[in-house]
């Protein structure tokens, strides 16, 4: 039977206040909202529960321990070796504001570079030995030192031959201004496929090239990871992060913090964003943080105590009346004030279908600090293994998508009892791209905002409400089992899991979990999947979120991930297709005719928000494509069989629609296709074609290919009887 919990909902929560620059304030602060998930350190068992399920506790009337002393956290760093890429970074915790880093002894290897901002070390080694560094960290008030040895290996293992990224660094842009710079490696044996995740909107990547161009479309300082997969070593990759800054269109408006501090379970934490160039007065909002944080929108100030251990992706948001940047920034918090147990974590490359997901040294999503640890992963790619003992990831991707993968790392500080266990938790993207590379800009979820609205800023009272259209394969032992997988879908830090057999089925297939009378929060969710509908409401809640604000919306349903970033107003509503942030594209109609060849037919009704949209008439390539489990089925080009046009709607946006013309063709016949950006609609109707498709159910995969860029999605067909098939079983 699924564990109950009982949960106390205050009004308002009081913590143990610190000053903006890290110190302890001399009494106690009461927060606008704080939402605190758990207590102390975890239990391996409970970790997931409760990292993913909002509870709202009543703190303790004494003081959490006070700040602790500016320290390290990093007490080592990784050996490298002379052909291979080589990154780290640096870790402090409880800072008195902002940390820079320098070397005041010694040098690093030659061929690293450290980023003084961020504390990130990156390269390639070019000399083997042993090299004696001492690194200084400076916050507002100190400087502390660490003495480390780095060493460097021979070349060896079936390494990269010394590729290595020639750009360390990418040119600031301006929102609306035309952007153009070339990503390049250098000593890779090619051909070379180039990947980048967190690309600004707008903005896009060859794969083939690694340009990057575009015009971006929303302000802000983005992490852009890059990859680079060389076919001709092996597919081995390199890997890096490199920040870029875009300016407003007509401001500098931007963060100055480059970092967050890092903190411990059960420390009071403090620490304050900071914003330059701001027009008006700023309102700053955070998603993602540690449970147990809650940033002041007035101050900027991110405070607490922290009750979850673990990395954490925050996206720190600031409006000034004119312009909102965002910026996602990490945050580390170890289990406890004396612990060294962290994630070791850079980030890794992104995945290619069907190429092995492999290099030397082994790529790895592991800990440090610890005594016995074990490993655990939920929302993996198909295709992809984690390794239990070692957090090495293998294997060979079978399915594109922006997964979304939650790792856990248990430490059981060599002994039986589980109550001694220290856990950390980790929520990373893990996306799959097209063999041919890009960015994950370029990369649409399989689900769609249908409706959804917020209700914040009493905690007790909050709300949230939406419904979802997803596709997913629904195929006899692919579908979705109730039974034996979970259900998890999040907003920000708000999230909802259901465990197996928590379902109560009803009519037409619906599944439903409700929690029970008299349960804080009550929520309740609803699986359709012969519909393709999910539905989630709670009430009496506490949703840590400032509005207006673009907030990560993600869902894991049985094994198939879905990620969204959406803009909500300052009234908590999201529209489709304006508040888009990434790619949504799916089917949510099909209906397919097999009477025999050069006579089948298919109607497919399908919804596309895409907010770097772009379309030239009889210009922009445009093409369908239809695969059956790996079979292409059809594949009609349609450029010239189509007019469009544009206009401004009155939000500045601009609103593409297309509409097809007659169709001449004899064969492959073109009957209709229609869209509208500004709703998303999309209809593609071909007749007088041929479909081989299986006689009972078929997962078919749908590649919409407009100019440079491919939208893909699979349904599953059902033959609801001979010849005539629809997405309903």
């Amino acid at each position: 039977m699924r564990p109950r919990m009982r949960f106390a909902l205050p009004a308002m929560a009081a913590a143990w206040a610190l000053s903006p620059s890290g110190r302890r304030r001399s009494r106690p602060r009461k927060f606008r909202s704080i939402t605190v998930v758990g207590k102390g350190v975890m239990k391996a068992a409970s970790v997931r529960s409760m990292l993913l399920a909002t509870v709202v506790v009543m703190l303790s009337s004494s003081a959490p321990a006070f700040a602790q002393t500016f320290h390290w956290v990093t007490a080592s760093l990784p050996d490298g070796t002379s052909n291979a890429e080589y990154t780290a970074r640096l870790l402090t915790a409880d800072a008195d504001g902002d940390v820079t880093y320098s070397i005041s002894v010694g040098s690093l290897p030659t061929g690293l570079a450290l980023d003084g901002t961020t504390g990130i070390i990156t390269g390639r080694p070019q000399v083997v030995g042993q090299s004696n560094v001492t690194f200084d960290a400076t916050d507002a008030s100190t400087t502390i030192h660490l003495p480390i040895t780095i060493k460097i290996s021979a070349a060896g293992g079936g390494g990269n031959a010394g590729m290595t990224f020639a750009t360390t660094s990418l040119p600031d842009g301006r929102v609306g201004v035309v952007y153009a710079v070339m990503v390049q490696v250098q000593n890779g044996v090619g051909p070379l496929v180039y990947t980048a995740d967190n690309l600004p909107p707008g903005l896009s990547l060859d794969g083939t090239t690694g340009a990057i161009s575009g015009r971006p479309t929303a302000p802000g300082t983005y992490y852009v990871a890059l990859s680079c997969t060389d076919h001709g070593e092996n597919e081995n990759k390199v890997f890096t992060i490199v920040p870029l800054l875009i300016l407003p269109a007509d401001s500098d408006f931007k963060f100055t913090t480059t970092l967050l501090d890092n903190g411990e379970v059960g420390t009071a934490y403090s620490h304050v964003v900071h914003v330059s160039g701001a027009a008006g007065t700023v309102v700053f909002t955070a998603a993602g943080l540690a449970p147990g944080l809650g940033i002041d929108a007035a101050t900027g100030e991110i405070m607490g105590t922290p009750t979850v251990a673990g990395t954490f992706l925050v996206t720190i948001g600031a409006t000034d009346g004119t312009d909102s940047i965002l910026a996602n920034l990490f945050l580390w918090i170890l289990p406890s004030a004396t612990s060294g147990f962290y994630w070791d974590f850079f980030g890794f490359p992104v995945a290619l279908l069907g190429v092995e997901y492999s290099r030397q040294p082994p790529i790895t999503v592991a800990a440090v600090g610890g005594t016995s640890v074990t490993y655990s992963a939920t929302g993996l790619p198909p295709g992809i293994n984690y390794d239990p003992l070692t957090g090495e990831l293998s294997g060979v991707p079978t399915e594109i998508g922006p997964y979304y993968v939650t790792f856990t790392a248990t430490d059981t500080m060599g002994d039986a009892d589980p109550t001694n266990d220290a856990v950390i938790v980790l929520g990373a993207d893990f996306p799959v791209l097209p063999a041919t590379g890009g960015s994950t800009n370029d990369l649409p979820a399989n689900f769609w905002v249908k409706k959804q609205s917020l209700k914040v800023g009493v905690p007790g009272k909050d709300a949230w409400k939406a419904t979802y259209i997803y596709n997913a394969d629904r195929r006899t032992g692919h579908a979705f089992d109730p039974a034996v997988q979970s259900l998890l879908v999040a907003l920000a830090s708000r999230g909802i899991t259901v465990d197996p057999g928590a379902y109560v089925a009803g009519s037409g297939g619906k599944l439903t979990f409700a929690s029970r009378k008299g349960d804080v929060p009550a929520v309740k969710v609803t699986l359709d999947p012969p519909n393709q509908i999910l539905t989630v409401a709670t009430k009496s809640d506490a949703i840590d979120v400032t509005l207006p604000s673009v907030l990560r919306n993600t869902m894991t349903i049985g094994s198939k991930g879905f990620r969204l970033d959406e803009l909500f107003d300052v009234k908590g509503k999201f529209k489709a297709t304006a508040g888009y942030r990434k790619i949504a594209f799916v089917s949510d109609k099909a209906k397919a005719t097999v009477k025999g060849p050069g006579t089948d037919a298919v109607t497919l009704g399908l919804l596309l928000g895409d907010p770097g949209f772009a379309y030239d008439s009889g210009v922009t390539e445009l093409r369908f494509v239809v695969t059956s489990e790996g079979t292409p089925i059809l594949d009609k080009t349609f450029t010239t069989l189509v007019v469009g046009a544009q206009s401004m709607d009155k939000n500045g946006v601009v609103v593409f629609k297309l509409k097809s013309l007659k169709d001449t063709a004899t064969t492959d016949t073109l009957k209709k296709f229609a869209y509208d950006s500004g709703k998303g609609k999309m209809t593609f109707a071909l007749a007088k074609t041929t479909l081989a498709l299986p006689a009972d159910e078929a997962e078919v995969t749908l590649e919409l290919h407009v100019g440079t860029k491919t939208y893909f999605t699979s349904v599953t067909l059902f033959a609801n009887k001979p010849g005539s098939y629809s997405l309903k079983p």
